[in-house]
């Protein structure tokens, strides 16, 4: 019970955490573009993606654990 506990709270906490940076990651995205960035760019969106990951597995532990 204990350990549900703990994933959840960890589960919102990503998910607080990683959905504003999405916002922001995706402000600085259209500014590389603009800026013609390309390579920091990329660099940029593998770390949105992997921000949208974080963000899905607390989804997912808070739908399942609760």
């Amino acid at each position: 019970m204990g350990k549900s506990a703990e994933h959840l709270a960890l589960g919102q906490f990503f998910a607080m955490t990683f959905i504003p940076l999405m916002g922001i990651f995706g402000s600085v995205h259209l500014f590389a573009m603009l800026d013609g960035r390309y390579v920091s760019l990329a660099v940029r969106g593998i770390i949105a993606g992997y921000a949208m990951l974080v963000a899905t597995y607390g989804t997912v532990m808070h739908t399942f654990f609760t």
